[in-house]
């Protein structure tokens, strides 16, 4: 008896991940010799010779638009349902719900099936495997893999304590941090969030992938755990359940999450081991692993076991009762798309990091009152030997307010920088003498470091501070530095390499804040609908001087609750249609929580986009309903 043809449906408007899976499963179908089309949009339906497959049903049934709940169930129960998702989410549970209309179902993961056999479903393992168009690696040894730490997925609350506690070992390899936010789903590719060709050649380029589960749940990603061998990239994950057949310590390493990034430390310093166990994964998953075999295996017990039940019957009557109002169509779960652009078209170009930003078109709003005087020095100003005599590529500024006992590790961090020649102008606002203490003893301390010590007249505020350390700067690129935040040996590097070669205003990297609440901040790529939420920036960051200037410097009257100077500035050039780059590596920490205006009640909270929405009209502020 001939083979039946078969659909592959997946949602046209759910993550971009569904469709890759969705297109390799096809592929692969296809490759058995059977026919087969993929289906990025209508509804399966009865077709005699005609086998639907639904990937990733919580996204396809729940997405779907313009049909009845009627239509719906009839559609999945025409339809062999595949699930991708883990047991306990919501994400499932939409998932099961369709499936169990189906006359069987299938699983990319052992709990799953277990799951839906356990509610009565007749389901079977689709285990993944190797498929040829993930391979952008091709076996080849000599390949360079400039990256050597890779973790790419959402960032849940597990996740981001993980990586804040764990980024001073992480930060001393060149990590490439690709995170997102989870609250929608990502559509398309972009030069941060990779998908397709791109994020096999990402993975291809990459020594470790590290991977920690979204939650508790001890839930192997397939998906990604077989990209990564795919392109002779290791995985180093957290202690994991259902990888057979692959084999922890032979295909790939876990541990516990405490001791995770050490593990991955550990085997970064041990190259031939590294590419060892990359090697003998890849070879095993290329021959025992192919994902055309698990498929044609498959699709043989799909075949046989329609053949014996014989046609598909209708619903089953306890679905039949479906309200009134649910059989008209209607649009379902409304989705907002991931914006990827940049945000405001650029109106000015820099070239490189010591460029100057060309300034076109009418001159830059002014402040109503205009920008207030900068505040005089107290004299004399202190400086080490070296500072007369310094060409500094960058400037950091660091703005010193009451006690701040931790000063001298701040000023430390940039000293024993790698890559970058570097100057410090530390800003006494009105400071305690313990911290002023700190500055010179360092100063004394490290004679041939280009130190140099300023002070404001009166108490003016942060602002006025950060404007003055900017006015003293000799570099033309300046970065802003906290007195309670260090930089990582190789941050300043990173962040003025992500800045060259761009017509960018200021670039910013991943920060971790320590401490009690530990996370990151500072990981999202500059898009001008999510600034106007909440300061996904942060205060550590490397500005132009010209763009600073062009903005008119700081501004006193944005330093308020629940705000900062810097938030301000970075949506004063967003309104000028200049933007930020993001450097998605780890440059720094603090013990700080960077400032953020989600941070106030919501009163409070309302107020303040108010007072940022009237000052800056042109932003797009109808991103926050």
């Amino acid at each position: 008896m001939p083979s039946p043809a078969y659909r592959v449906f997946v949602s046209a408007v759910g993550n971009v991940y569904m469709a890759e899976i969705a297109a390799a499963l096809a592929e692969s179908v296809g490759a058995t010799g059977r026919e087969v089309e993929l289906c990025p949009s209508g509804l399966p339906r009865a077709e005699a010779g005609v086998v639907n497959l639904v990937v990733a049903p919580h996204e396809f049934f729940t997405r779907y638009e313009g049909a009845s709940e009627a239509d719906i169930v009839r559609a999945a129960s025409h339809s062999i349902c595949v699930g991708v998702e883990q047991p306990g989410t919501q994400w499932f549970e939409d998932g099961a719900r369709y499936t169990s209309y189906g006359p069987m179902a299938a699983d990319i993961n052992d709990r799953g099936v277990r799951e839906l056999q356990r509610r009565g479903v007749d389901a079977h393992r689709l285990r993944l495997g190797y498929h040829p168009g993930w391979d952008a690696w091709g076996g080849d040894d000599r390949a360079p893999r400039g990256c050597d730490l890779l973790f790419l997925g959402a960032l849940t609350p597990r996740r981001d304590e993980f990586l804040a506690r764990s980024a001073p070992v992480l930060a001393g390899w060149e990590c490439d941090l690709r995170l997102f936010e989870i609250d929608r789903p990502i559509t398309a590719g972009s030069d941060h969030f990779v998908s397709g060709r791109r994020k096999y050649e990402v993975l291809a380029a990459s020594r470790v992938l590290l991977n920690v589960h979204q939650g508790e749940r001890d839930y192997f990603e397939w998906v990604r755990v077989l990209e990564a061998i795919s392109n002779g990239c290791l995985v180093v994950t957290e202690t994991s359940g259902g990888f057979a057949p692959l084999v922890p310590a032979v295909h790939f390493l876990q541990d516990g999450l405490d001791a995770l990034a050490l593990r991955a430390d550990a085997v970064l310093h041990d190259e031939a081991l590294r590419a060892e166990l990359a090697r003998r994964a890849y070879d095993f998953v290329r021959k025992d692993l192919a994902l055309v075999d698990i498929v044609d295996r498959f699709l043989d017990t799909v075949e046989h076991t329609l053949q014996a039940r014989g046609p598909v019957a209708a619903p089953r009557p306890a679905d039949r009762a479906i309200p009134e109002a649910l059989q008209r169509p209607a649009t379902r779960r409304p989705l907002v798309a991931a914006d990827t652009g940049s945000g405001a078209p650029s109106a000015g170009a820099v070239s490189g990091p010591t460029g100057r930003v060309a300034v076109t078109g009418p001159p830059p709003p002014v402040r109503d009152g205009g920008r207030s005087p900068m505040p005089g020095l107290d004299a004399p100003t202190a400086e080490t030997p070296e500072w007369p005599g310094a060409d500094p590529e960058v400037t950091v500024v660091i703005p010193l307010t009451g006690d701040a006992p931790s000063v001298r590790r701040a000023v430390a961090s940039v000293k024993a920088g790698h890559g970058v020649r570097a100057d410090v102008v530390v800003v006494d606002d009105h400071a305690s003498e313990r911290a002023l203490g700190e500055v010179r003893t360092l100063m004394e301390d490290a004679p041939g470091f280009p130190v140099r010590l300023v002070a404001l007249s009166t108490a003016a505020g942060r602002a006025a501070a950060l404007d003055l350390g900017i006015e003293a700067a000799r570099a033309p690129v300046v970065l802003l530095l906290d007195p309670d935040s260090t930089l990582f040996p190789r941050g300043l590097l990173r962040l003025l390499l992500a800045l060259e070669g761009t017509d960018a205003a200021f670039a910013y990297g991943v920060t971790a804040t320590l401490g009690d609440h530990p996370g990151l901040h500072g990981f999202l790529p500059w898009d001008v609908s999510r600034l106007v939420v909440d300061d996904c920036v942060g205060a550590m960051a490397l500005v132009r001087k010209d763009a600073w200037r062009r903005a008119g410097g700081f501004d006193p009257g944005a330093d308020q609750p629940g705000s900062s100077v810097e938030y301000d500035l970075w949506l004063h050039l967003a309104a000028l249609g200049l933007r930020g780059q993001l450097s998605s590596t780890l440059v720094g920490q603090t013990r700080a929580v960077d400032p953020c205006v989600t941070e106030l009640p919501g009163p409070d909270l309302a107020a303040r986009r108010e007072y940022f929405r009237s000052k800056y009209p042109g932003l797009p502020w109808a991103s926050l309903r």
